[in-house]
């Protein structure tokens, strides 16, 4: 007769339920919450994410000048140019809201709704979004990982990534932010790049090409992820040689999916390659990456404490799956490197870092890896078990603070944190011991913690 953990490891559905949970949860989650009736629902960076959809479609001006007389605050962020204004932000994340948006238009027309791109109606359909595009990139975590991990431990680093980490409140509360997207491309690009490993087809080059493409049409630094696919497999490099036509493939279908952002910066901006973010900038000889890990503020690791062990699960993942380590590793060092070199290294109003959350394919890959090594035995199992348990509920409730105010959006410090942890209530000297970042320093190069 066979165990339970042998149970948990061979079962074929056993992963595909806890995918429905998630599916489940999330989706009520999000219609109950209600964030859709909130006005900002979409606001800051967000607009910028999305704006492109409501100005072409509903305005037909993506210069923006029809705002002149608007005046919403939905198209105010942007940077002028010589022909009006532009979008701080690429176009990635409008493009894979588009079904999304469609189908907003559709209930706005049956229905007779106000055709804003901005009201309840938008913002329900919106809201499902992210829901979707984390199921997806879940899905093909699930692909990837299954050809080195059981399940059991595939099943407990997706409950990991869902409840445990800050990928939940990107989810819920900020799905239009572009960090849902960027976790879905990078799980069919770590999918279709191993894949393609195993065995070179043109289909998998061209979802290489088009992740890849997505990735950087959603935020142009993840153009690092070129490193993930360079690093695959050293030992057999001379694979990239042998299919040349493959890798022209990727290189073409990436092209062609950044080729709408540079037409647009062409006609409004004047260039083909437009940089949108005026004075600021990286610092890359002065990189943040352990204040963006550490801090107080917003540090990755102090409020998704549970990711450290990925950076454990490196050293079992170089024995049990030699082939991807030195993407994982290299990669995750160069992308922590770069992306904490931005002049704002706590990226503004953040729930621990949020950049992270894009990356979380790439890390989960050790996290999982190290999870199978543990939960080898009975006792491990029932102990990572608690573990996972344990710090979903910190992060669901620390998620709860957050979205209270009781963790501050960027005021929080060591003081504040241990002030503030465990606390329902706002504490009597919660305005003495915030510590804001002074943003005009930052912005010069004096990033201090």
């Amino acid at each position: 007769m066979l165990s339970i953990t042998t149970k948990l490891n061979t079962s074929k559905n056993f992963v595909s339920i806890i995918l429905v949970i998630i599916a489940l949860v999330l989706s009520t989650l999000v219609f109950t919450s209600e964030n859709y009736k909130n006005p900002d629902f979409v606001r800051h960076d967000m607009t910028s994410y999305y704006g492109y959809l409501p100005a072409f479609f509903i305005h037909h001006d993506l210069s923006l000048k029809f705002n002149e007389s608007l005046n919403s605050h939905y198209f105010a962020w942007c940077t002028l140019v010589e022909n009006g204004k532009i979008f701080r932000s690429t176009m990635g994340v409008s493009i894979m809201l588009l079904p999304f948006y469609a189908l907003a238009e559709l209930i706005t027309w049956l229905g007779g709704f106000d055709r804003t791109g901005f009201t309840p109606v938008y913002f329900l359909c919106l809201a499902f979004a992210p829901v979707f595009y984390l199921l997806l990139g879940l899905w093909l975590i699930v692909k990837t990982l299954k050809l080195y991990v059981f399940q059991f431990a595939i099943a407990l680093s997706l409950i990991t990534l869902v409840f445990a980490t800050n990928l939940f409140h990107y989810v819920i509360n900020e799905g239009i932010m572009s960090h849902i997207y960027s976790f879905a491309m990078y799980a069919v690009f770590i999918y279709a790049t191993v894949n393609w490993h195993r065995k070179p087809s043109i289909s998998f080059a061209t979802l290489i090409g088009l992740s890849f493409g997505m990735l950087v049409l959603i935020r142009p630094i993840h153009g690092v992820s070129v490193l993930f696919f360079l690093c695959y497999d050293l030992s057999n490099f001379k694979l990239k040689y042998h299919y040349l036509s493959h890798v022209l493939i990727i290189g073409i279908v990436s092209f062609l999916c950044v080729l709408p952002q540079m037409l647009y910066w062409k006609v409004y901006a004047g260039h083909w390659i437009f940089y949108s973010y005026g004075n600021e900038g990286f610092f890359f000889l002065a990189s943040k990456f352990i204040y963006g890990l550490f801090s107080f503020r917003s540090g990755w690791l102090v409020y998704s404490p549970i990711m450290a062990l990925s950076f454990i699960g490196m050293y079992f993942m170089y024995r049990e799956w030699k082939a991807i380590f030195l993407s994982v590793v290299i990669f995750s060092a160069i992308y922590i490197y770069v992306v904490f070199s931005w002049w704002c290294w706590w990226y503004g109003a953040s729930f621990s870092s949020r950049s992270m959350v894009d990356v979380c394919p790439v890390f989960v890959i050790p996290l999982a890896i190290l999870f199978q090594k543990i939960s080898s035995a009975t006792l491990g199992k029932v102990l990572l078990t608690v573990v996972v348990i344990g710090f979903s509920a910190l992060n669901l409730f620390q998620t709860w603070q957050y979205n209270h105010g009781i963790i501050h959006y960027e005021g929080m410090n060591k003081q504040l944190y241990l002030r503030v942890f465990g606390a329902t209530e706002f504490p009597y000297d919660y305005v003495q011991l915030r510590s804001y970042p002074n943003y005009d320093d930052a912005i010069k190069g004096k990033r201090n913690e």
